[in-house]
């Protein structure tokens, strides 16, 4: 897995996810934890900036592995969020894409932009055949990614996130990658 930043424009780029990306997003975290929370169950999980590092750390530690590869996504030189391809099987071949973003960094199409470079990523650097997309049913903001980008709704997961006790839905977005002539 590469250890280089994607560079998106001259604004958004997505680095590896690294120990200096502790405070800022622990920052970000902190700043929108309730809206965060309604959706990531983690969030729980990150109570202090100690358990953050230690989080990144394993993050880092598992894409030198193999098994994900998280990027920081920032924007305009500052931290706005997370995205990753976690789930990775390199004998499947596939992958899943998670992010989440800052409130402020909402609404300009960071996500959508970040997502695409993340299955070009997966695809060409990771020799990926499947990407996919778990969205909450009710989520519709981060349901629109997926659907932006022109993924197929393949299917509904009953029950399948259980977030503070009560059970949602799963829509499950993929995309298989371009055939290729040799």
């Amino acid at each position: 897995m590469t250890s280089e930043s994607i560079r998106i424009d001259a604004q958004l780029c997505l680095e590896p996810i690294a120990p200096s990306h502790t405070r800022p997003l622990y920052e970000l975290i902190e700043a929108d934890r309730e809206d965060l929370r309604r959706w990531l169950i983690w969030i729980d999980e990150t109570p202090d900036e100690a358990t953050m590092a230690t989080a990144l750390q394993r993050m880092a530690d598992n894409r030198a592995a193999g098994r994900e590869a998280v990027f920081c996504i920032v924007w305009e030189g500052k931290p706005a969020g997370v995205i990753s391809l976690h789930a990775i099987s390199a004998i499947q071949r596939r992958a899943e894409i998670g992010y989440w973003l800052a409130r402020c960094a909402r609404g300009r199409g960071l996500a959508t932009r970040a997502a695409r470079a993340l299955i070009e990523y997966g695809f060409e650097q990771l020799g990926l055949h499947r990407v996919a997309i778990l969205c909450a049913e009710e989520n519709l903001a981060s349901r629109a990614v997926p659907e932006r980008l022109g993924l197929t709704a393949e299917a509904t997961l009953q029950d399948y996130f259980l977030h503070h006790g009560q059970f949602h839905n799963a829509i499950v977005y993929a995309i298989i990658a371009p055939r290729r002539t040799p």
